[in-house]
């Protein structure tokens, strides 16, 4: 009986022993996953942060930023919102609404699917393809026949694909290719033999106060100060308006010359360049042309370095006549109010010009030591980037994961963080919805 009872205590032992050892490799195994897991899941940060930090190819987002003077306007999940300087209504809030805005407020207008902003007026073009603009009409800029300013959305017209607001004149695009101008006629900026309305100000400028058709064959815009650009849909780049620094890319004959500008102006859109992707006129006279390559290529001002290129390229006044090439591997570019900016295919993005307000998101540049700091040639400010705009002293960027980043002036507000004061690193802005 005791060797009986022997072997069943032997017994039970080895199966004790059995089930402590399969208890172990199962816990072995489970350690193994987690480990294999947490190496998996460190591997994706680790390679997430590098893709974010130095590249990784930027999601084609356009017209979904735009930048004023003193404004900015974003559309985010739908919704448009505007902040900064409202002195004209520029935010679209209401005509009893005229306080500036340091943080994101949604505008009354809706529905929008591209959004422009000129000197202090606003536009935007809703998913149906009618175009909307509010804010300063002193020029007529907002096409209703008037000189009016509107805080609310004025309806202008309809079938627009493409819109960009200069300093006093506007540019749009229907679905035909037909292209459309109003607004200030100085400079024949609207185009030679227009301008039905003398402007309400102590200076008078021949204003064109409703859309008139200007050509046909376009596909995209772009307006600075008195300039226009046209894409046309052969990938040809068309220009016309003031040329005074040589912002157009061509010299004018001395027979279109005027006693108030030096170099002139072209009168009638005229061919600048082929193989063109995308135009952006700055405010402070300096162009810049994407090409079909990825070429980014810039002309006209560059006194504080917003062209980009070498100085044995410009004259003695600083100012480069012709197009030259600053950057390759682009997909996106805009030019700003002496600065430029470029995104590289990979999310890079690259920015020179002027630095006086932090606006190049730089922390160091290579004319420091001025009254203007300015970076003279293109400088990497950050990866991850997919969406770009500037236009007033000031930068907006949408990063490949969706945030919205600011940078440079924000005297009124226009970077949206409710600081009032420069933005050097760039700061993301909170908005709800």
């Amino acid at each position: 009986m005791a060797r009986k009872v022997r072997e069943t205590k032997n017994g039970l032992s080895f199966k004790k022993d059995k089930y402590r050892k399969m208890q172990s490799e199962a816990q072995k195994k489970s350690r193994r996953r987690k480990r294999i897991a947490a190496a998996v899941v460190a591997v994706a940060i680790v390679a997430g942060g590098l893709y974010y930090l130095f590249g990784g190819k930027a999601p084609q987002q356009t017209d979904t930023l735009a930048t004023g003077q003193q404004y900015t306007a974003v559309i985010q999940r739908g919704t448009l919102y505007t902040f900064g300087s409202n002195n004209f209504g520029q935010l679209g809030l209401g005509s009893e609404v005229t306080d500036n805005y340091a943080t994101p407020v949604a505008a009354i207008q809706q529905d929008a699917v591209k959004v422009a902003c000129g000197f202090n007026t606003t536009y935007a073009i809703t998913s149906d393809g009618t175009l909307y603009g509010w804010g300063a009409n002193e020029y007529a800029q907002l096409g209703n026949g008037t000189t009016e300013h509107a805080s609310e959305p004025v309806k202008i017209m309809e079938d627009v694909v493409d819109v960009a607001a200069g300093t006093g004149h506007v540019l749009a695009v229907t679905s035909d290719g037909s292209v459309y101008a109003w607004g200030s006629n100085e400079c024949n900026a609207v185009g030679e033999g227009y301008g039905d309305l003398d402007s309400a100000t102590e200076d008078p400028v021949k204003c064109q106060s409703t859309p008139v058709k200007i050509m046909d064959g376009g596909r995209s815009v772009s307006a600075g100060n008195q300039t226009s650009f046209v894409i046309k849909e052969d990938q040809t780049l068309y220009a016309w308006g003031l040329d005074q620094y040589y912002q157009l890319g061509m010299e004018p004959d001395e027979e279109e010359e005027t006693k108030y500008y030096t170099a002139g102006y072209v009168a009638e859109p005229t061919k600048l360049m082929e193989n063109v992707a995308e135009v952006s006129a700055g405010r402070h006279l300096t162009s810049m042309a994407l090409t079909t390559d990825g070429t980014v290529y810039a002309w006209g001002n560059n006194v504080s370095g917003a062209v980009g290129c070498s100085t044995d390229l410009q004259d003695d006044d600083g100012m480069v006549k012709e197009p030259v090439a600053v950057l390759d591997g682009c997909v996106a570019i805009a030019a700003g109010n002496g600065h430029s900016l470029a995104i590289k295919k990979n999310g890079d993005l690259y920015a020179w010009g002027t630095n006086a307000y932090k606006q190049l998101g730089l922390a160091s540049v290579d004319h420091p030591d001025t009254d203007n700091p300015y970076q003279s040639t293109p400088k990497k400010v950050r990866g991850g980037v997919a969406e770009v705009a500037a236009n007033g002293m000031h930068t907006i960027i949408r990063t490949r994961h969706g945030s919205l980043i600011t940078f440079g002036n924000d005297a009124m507000g226009q970077c949206g963080t409710g600081s009032f004061k420069p933005t050097e690193e760039g700061k993301k802005l909170a908005i709800v919805g």
